[in-house]
């Protein structure tokens, strides 16, 4: 019993005024392991009366069962707000998608997560249940957690001579490893850069240049992309015997 009060006191300081320079997480733990001491105490503390507990256990059963099932959902999005909490996969401010819905972390609760959506042209918080966020059959993508931002496109031209095509996708493929913001040494191979003929046939001519770029946002990755696009149709206009086509449709 003395061991037992020395640890309720202990307990008692961790959560009392001391609480607030500890991790949360920690303050947390040491209320769930309180009530899971007080709980023990209580039910001895009865027995010790005389107190008959068969009929209100059975009791208790019943309306228990009725209880979790109303209480079902609640429950699962608790049990993933502290999955979410244990093994914290995302932030405040990350970008994240998780099925169908994608946005920027607000706030992250016991049951719910709040994301900063975009709805038309204006951004609204949307309330999603944390069982949603971590039980998608597609998981959970933490886009700011991304390593790099691609650049692939396909241009659809024509040319009089083979020789001719070969020197523009040269001298693309000469900008593309000069490029400062163009990831030259990706751990896949697949995705180093390169600009080749991807389709010769009746349908059009299709070359295809692709990059990974450096992590950045959105927005600059949208000015990058252009100013890439820009260099790319200047290569061709200076490129002898190639030019822009369209696709021939079927």
């Amino acid at each position: 019993r003395r061991a037992r009060s020395q640890l309720l006191a202990a307990i008692d300081a961790v959560g009392g005024t001391d609480a607030r320079n500890l991790e949360p997480r920690l303050v947390t733990g040491t209320n769930a392991v309180r009530s899971a001491l007080f709980v023990p105490a209580l039910i001895v503390f009865l027995d010790s009366l005389g107190v008959t507990f068969s009929a209100v256990w059975g009791l208790l059963g019943f309306g228990g069962v009725a209880v979790s099932l109303g209480l079902k959902d609640v429950v699962s999005d608790f049990i993933a707000g502290v999955v979410l909490m244990v093994n914290p996969t995302f932030k405040v401010g990350d970008t994240i998608r998780a099925g169908s819905v994608q946005g920027t972390v607000m706030g992250i609760g016991a049951t719910t997560t709040t994301l900063l959506t975009r709805t038309g042209v204006s951004k609204t918080p949307h309330t999603v249940s944390n069982r949603v966020v971590t039980g998608g059959s597609a998981g959970l993508v933490n886009m700011s957690m991304s390593r790099a931002r691609y650049f692939d496109h396909q241009l659809c031209v024509s040319f009089d001579k083979i020789e001719n095509l070969v020197a523009f996708t040269e001298r693309v493929q000469a900008y593309l490893d000069g490029h400062a913001k163009v990831v030259h040494d990706p751990m896949d191979s697949g995705d180093t850069a390169v600009c080749a003929l991807a389709s010769l046939g009746p349908h059009g001519v299709r070359v295809t240049v692709k990059a990974l770029l450096v992590k950045m946002g959105s927005g600059a990755f949208a000015v990058e992309q252009g100013r890439m696009l820009t260099e790319v149709g200047r290569i061709l206009e200076a490129s002898s015997g190639v030019r822009l086509d369209r696709m021939v449709d079927l």
